[in-house]
C-alpha cells in the first residue's frame, strides 16, 4: 500500500519522538549509576574500610588524635560533612572530624535531631534489622549508621545535601548535558530523516507529474467523444485503473471505411502504455494505407514482435466498417468475443462466436483470419476489455458475461455515447466502491442510418457552405474525382433554382439533406415556398411560357416566353448527367427534390 506524504511525515515524527525518549533513558540507565551510586559506594566502602583498620588498630590508644587523623584521612569524604565513632556502652565520641568531645547521643542529638539519636538506637538493638540509610527531608542530611559487634564501635557518617550541593548540580548538569547532546542527536538525525523524505516527496510529484504528463499525452492519442456517421453511430470510453492506462482504443474514416481497434495490453503501468502508444501509432499508420484487416493485423504484429524484448503481447480486434451498410471486416487476436444485436425487436443481446488467433507481439509469421458481420439497421455491436466482465464487486464477485449481457439487453436501443455511459453506469453500481483492479474501455457501434443536414438561407451568398458539407460526406461516401465534381455542379444548379424561385423574398429556409439507402447517396432539397417543380422544364421548349396548372405536384407548360424560366431547363441537363435519378414531390407544404448518385 503507497503511503502518501503526510502519513510518511507523521510516522517519522512519531518515529522521532519516540527515538528521543530513548536516547533520554538510556543515557538517565547510563549516566545515573555512575553519578547517585557513587556516593554509596563511595561512603560504605570508604566507613567499612575505616571499621575495619580501626578494629585492625584496637591496640592504639583510642585518644591518639593523630594516629585517628591518619586512619581517616585514607578514606574519602566527598561532602565534607562529619564522620563520628562512638562507643556502644557510654555512647562516647571516640573520633570526630569536627573534634566534639562528649557522650555522642546528645551531640548527634543537638545537631542532627531525633531521627539521628533513633537511627542510633536500632542499630543498636537490631543491628540486622535497620537499613543503613535514613534520610531527614526537613534537614536534607542522610545519616549512615553502622555498628560493629567485635570492635564494640559504631560508625556514624551525615551527609549534608546543602554542603554537597554544588558537586551535586554539577553531576545533575552533567545529566542534563548528556541528554541535552542526545535530543540534539535525534535533532540532527530528524532533520536529516526530514530532508530525505522532502527529497523524496519532491521525486514523487515529479513522477505523478510525468505520468500525468503521459495520460495526458496518452488520451490525445485517442478519439474523442461521438463520431455520428450517416450510417454509423460510434462512441468509445475508457477508464483507466492508473495514472496509465495498458487498453486502448481507436477509430478513423478513410475512403468510406470506418477502421477501428481495441486492445488490452499485458501488464499495467508504464511499460503497458508505451507498450499502449506504439499499437496505436502504428495503427493509424497502417488504417490509411488501403490494407484489408488481416493485412494490418500482420504488419501491425511484426512491428509489436520487433524488439520486445520484455515479451509482452496484446489481445485486440482491428477491422473496418463499411459505411455505405454496416459491414464489419475483423481479425480477433486472442480478445473478448464481441456483443452484437441485430436490431430486430424483441431479439436478445448475444455473444458472437468468433474464431480467435493468437495476440499481437506473441510470434511473427501468423495466418491470420478474417471474420464479418453485417449491422442491420438499428442494430448494435460493442466491443470491450476483460476489465468489463471481470470487474469485482466488495465481496471479489466477478461481473461476468452473462451479467452484461442481461444488463445491455436493457440498453440496447439507445445510441451508442448513452449505452457506454449507462454499462459504466451499471458496473460502478456493481463495484460499490470496490477498488477498480483493470482498465475498462469499451467501444460501440449502432447503425443508426441517420441522415447529415445543413440549414441554408434563401440567399445565394449562403450556398458557399456546401463545399464543406459535401467534403464530409464524400468521406464517408467517396467517388472518383470526376464524378465528386459533376455532383458538386449538380447540386449547386439544383439549390440555385431553389433560391431563384422557391420563394419572393430571401427569408426562406432551404434544408439540405444526405444519406445512404440502399448503398447510394441521397441528396434531399425541401423547402416550404411556392409550387416549383424545377424538372417540368426539361420537357417543354424553352421559348414557352410555364404555369401552375393540373396537380399541385407538377407545373406545364403555357406556351407563354419566360426568359428567367429557360436557364431553368437547361440546368436540369446537369441533374441528370450528375445524379443517376432526380425526382421531385411536392409534400406536407413542401418542395422535395431528391438527386441518387449510385456508388
Amino acid at each position: 500500500m503507497k503511503l502518501s506524504g503526510k502519513t510518511k511525515a507523521a510516522i517519522c515524527q512519531a518515529v522521532m519522538v519516540l527515538a528521543f525518549l530513548v536516547g533520554m533513558v538510556l543515557n538517565y540507565c547510563l549516566l545515573a549509576p555512575i553519578i547517585f551510586n557513587e556516593k554509596d559506594n563511595v561512603f560504605w566502602t570508604d566507613a567499612h574500610a575505616y571499621l575495619d583498620l580501626f578494629t585492625a588498630e584496637q591496640g592504639c590508644d583510642p585518644c591518639n588524635r593523630a594516629q585517628m587523623d591518619s586512619v581517616m584521612a585514607m578514606r574519602r569524604d566527598p561532602y565534607k560533612s562529619g564522620s563520628l565513632i562512638i562507643m556502644d556502652d557510654s555512647f562516647n565520641i571516640v573520633y570526630s572530624q569536627g573534634g566534639e568531645t562528649g557522650n555522642g547521643l546528645e551531640i548527634i542529638g543537638d545537631r542532627f535531631g531525633s531521627t539521628a539519636v533513633d537511627l542510633l538506637h536500632m542499630e543498636l538493638l537490631h543491628p540486622s534489622e535497620v537499613e543503613d540509610m535514613a534520610y531527614d527531608w526537613m534537614s536534607h542530611r542522610e545519616f549512615i549508621a553502622d555498628y560493629h559487634p567485635d570492635s564494640k564501635l559504631m560508625y556514624f557518617y551525615t551527609i549534608d545535601y546543602w554542603k554537597g550541593y554544588g558537586d551535586v548540580m554539577g553531576r545533575v548538569l552533567l545529566l542534563l548535558a548528556a541528554l541535552t547532546v542526545g535530543g540534539l542527536l535525534m535533532v540532527c538525525l530528524g532533520f536529516y530523516i526530514f530532508k530525505k523524505i522532502a527529497r523524496e516527496e519532491h521525486r514523487a510529484r515529479l513522477v505523478d507529474k510525468d505520468l500525468e504528463t503521459a495520460a495526458l499525452i496518452q488520451r490525445s492519442m485517442l478519439p474523442v467523444g461521438n463520431k455520428q456517421l450517416m450510417q454509423i453511430d460510434v462512441n468509445a470510453v475508457l477508464v483507466p485503473a492508473q495514472t496509465v492506462a495498458g487498453d486502448f482504443f481507436s477509430y478513423l474514416l478513410h475512403d468510406g471505411l470506418l477502421y477501428f481497434c481495441i486492445g488490452d495490453v499485458s501488464g499495467k503501468g508504464i511499460p503497458a502504455s508505451l507498450f499502449m502508444s506504439r499499437a496505436v501509432t502504428s495503427f493509424r499508420s497502417l488504417a490509411v494505407g488501403n490494407l484489408s484487416p488481416a493485412q494490418i493485423a500482420s504488419r501491425l504484429n511484426t512491428e509489436l514482435c520487433r524488439g520486445n524484448a520484455q515479451n509482452m503481447f496484446l489481445t485486440g480486434i482491428l477491422g473496418n466498417i463499411r459505411v455505405t451498410d454496416g459491414l464489419i471486416t475483423f481479425v480477433n487476436a486472442g480478445h473478448e468475443p464481441p456483443v452484437v444485436w441485430d436490431g430486430r425487436e424483441g431479439s436478445r443481446i448475444q455473444l458472437l462466436d468468433t474464431e480467435g488467433n493468437v495476440p499481437f507481439g506473441l510470434m511473427d509469421n501468423v495466418d491470420w483470419k478474417e471474420e464479418t458481420y453485417e449491422i442491420d439497421a438499428g442494430g448494435m455491436v460493442m466491443l470491450y476489455t476483460d476489465g468489463v466482465s471481470e470487474a469485482r464487486s466488495q465481496h471479489s464477485a466477478l461481473l461476468g458475461r452473462e451479467a452484461l449481457l442481461g444488463a445491455l439487453d436493457e440498453l440496447k436501443s439507445l445510441s451508442a455515447g448513452d449505452i457506454n455511459a449507462s454499462l459504466l453506469d451499471y458496473i460502478c453500481k456493481f463495484s460499490a466502491g470496490a477498488p477498480q483492479s483493470d482498465d475498462i474501455t469499451l467501444l460501440t457501434f449502432r447503425n443508426t442510418a441517420s441522415p447529415k443536414s445543413l440549414m441554408l438561407k434563401n440567399k445565394v451568398s449562403d450556398l458557399k457552405r456546401i463545399p464543406e458539407f459535401l467534403q464530409d460526406i464524400f468521406k464517408e461516401f467517396p467517388l472518383p474525382g470526376t464524378q465528386m465534381a459533376m455532383v458538386r455542379a449538380g447540386l449547386d444548379e439544383a439549390l440555385t433554382n431553389c433560391v431563384m424561385y422557391a420563394y419572393d423574398s430571401p427569408d426562406g429556409e432551404i434544408r439540405l439533406q444526405a444519406s445512404i439507402v440502399n448503398h447510394a447517396l441521397v441528396f434531399e432539397i425541401r423547402d416550404s415556398g411556392k409550387p416549383f417543380n424545377p424538372l417540368a422544364y426539361a420537357a417543354c421548349p424553352v421559348d414557352e411560357p410555364y404555369e401552375n396548372g393540373g396537380p399541385e405536384d407538377d407545373l406545364i407548360c403555357t406556351g407563354e416566353s419566360v426568359d428567367n424560366l429557360s436557364e431553368t431547363g437547361r440546368g436540369i441537363s446537369i441533374y441528370k448527367a450528375a445524379f443517376d435519378d432526380v425526382q421531385y414531390l411536392r409534400k406536407d407544404g413542401c418542395n422535395v427534390l431528391k438527386l441518387i448518385k449510385n456508388q
